[in-house]
């Protein structure tokens, strides 16, 4: 798997948020934070004041829960930068705490495995508040006495889902839906008409184009509707919505089937069979969707291409499974040297700034991956 064009491919996918839709970043983030922080505040009751400290996090960083440090690390794990929760940690207290200036081969081993807490590793663009709120109750319970692990992975799933669980949309409650909903334009970008037509493009080529995403579908619909016009899902041969990527790879047809979108009774109605183009799936299992695509195509193997923004919900999973991958990282430059980059050839075929940039490459493109000794490999801007 040195090299691929879009011709190469039966199927492409396309994660959503900050994939498909882009998100005003100062907005968003502040958003995310503030709705995060009212949740500690309101309903575990720790003092405003706690949240006073924003820090710089980039997806680079990685989460150590044995000493509550946020550290950004070169390509063998040696420790650039690191903070003790919102504390930016200077030459001598990085080295009493790492004498060897360096993580140990265990964590090493984990983060190269990706076997961490996705929610404490700072691997998407909407983890990266979740993590400036983390820093802070870390100096918070320091002051207090801290004793033991800083494994809060329990804490902050019970704030994620308070604010970005599926049921506070209908509610139009948790800080996140409710704000987005009655500003729109502050938070959601406009899709280029570039993009539009680039989704179009690929179908006329005969590509079988999905969605998929792990956000609900009243909400998917609304900021879809919103970014690219009420028609958005002529664009798409499937719509699979409450995916829980990565869940969504692992799982299988008994532990998580699909449901179907009913719009004549606007209800989700249990499902099996074949799966039907234009219509909307939550939940799910990957192995069932390609079982599908296969009879579909009428092909025992298919070729797949999957484009997002999250290394271990969009890339990981899927090039395990043997399938292409496409990684939407806007800040290419903040990756250099380091163990990111490091995970980043491992697992992704090809690296590019967004989906508009690839509307403006020729139809016949060919994408040199990591794997492949070319030397415009990988990385595309």
């Amino acid at each position: 798997m040195y090299s691929f064009t879009l011709n190469d491919v039966d199927v492409i996918g396309f994660d959503m948020d900050y994939t498909l839709i882009e998100y005003h970043v100062e907005s968003t983030f502040q958003l995310c934070f503030n709705a995060l922080t009212d949740y500690f505040v309101n309903i575990e009751k720790f003092p405003s004041k706690v949240f006073s400290n924003i820090p710089q996090f980039l997806k680079s960083y990685f989460y150590d829960d044995d000493t509550g440090d946020f550290l950004l690390l070169d390509y063998n794990g040696g420790i650039l930068k690191a903070y003790h929760g919102a504390q930016l940690l200077n030459e001598q207290e990085i080295l009493q705490r790492y004498p060897d200036r360096c993580i140990s081969s265990t964590l090493l081993n984990k983060i190269v495995a990706y076997e961490i807490p996705s929610v404490l590793s700072v691997n998407s663009s909407f983890f990266i508040p979740t993590a400036a709120v983390l820093s802070n109750i870390i100096n918070y319970l320091d002051l207090n006495e801290h004793v033991g692990s800083y494994n809060y992975s329990q804490l902050i799933q019970n704030a994620v889902k308070h604010v970005y669980g599926a049921s506070q949309f209908a509610k139009h409650a948790g800080g996140f839906f409710d704000e987005i909903t009655d500003n729109l334009p502050k938070y959601i970008k406009r899709c280029a008409s570039a993009t539009i037509d680039y989704l179009k493009d690929l179908r006329i080529r005969g590509k079988i184009i999905y969605l998929m995403t792990t956000s609900h579908y009243d909400y998917t619909d609304m900021i879809m509707s919103y970014a690219i016009g009420i028609d958005w899902r002529s664009l798409f041969d499937f719509i699979l919505v409450d995916a829980a990527k990565p869940l969504i790879f692992t799982s299988d047809h008994v532990s998580r089937p699909f449901t179907k979108y009913c719009e004549n009774s606007n209800r989700w109605e249990p499902f099996s069979g074949q799966m039907e183009k234009g219509s909307v799936y939550a939940e799910g299992n990957f192995n069932e969707f390609c079982e599908n695509l296969s009879m579909l195509l009428n092909k025992q193997s298919i070729s797949m291409v999957y484009i997002g923004d999250n290394l271990k919900a969009d890339v990981l999973h899927p090039s395990k499974l043997g399938f292409y991958t496409i990684f939407v990282l806007d800040q290419q430059d903040t990756v250099d040297n380091t163990l990111f980059r490091r995970l980043i050839e491992s697992y992704a075929s090809v690296v590019v700034p967004s989906v508009e940039f690839l509307a403006y490459l020729p139809k016949d493109f060919r994408f040199h991956t990591f794997a492949s000794n070319a030397s415009n490999r990988g990385f595309l801007n």
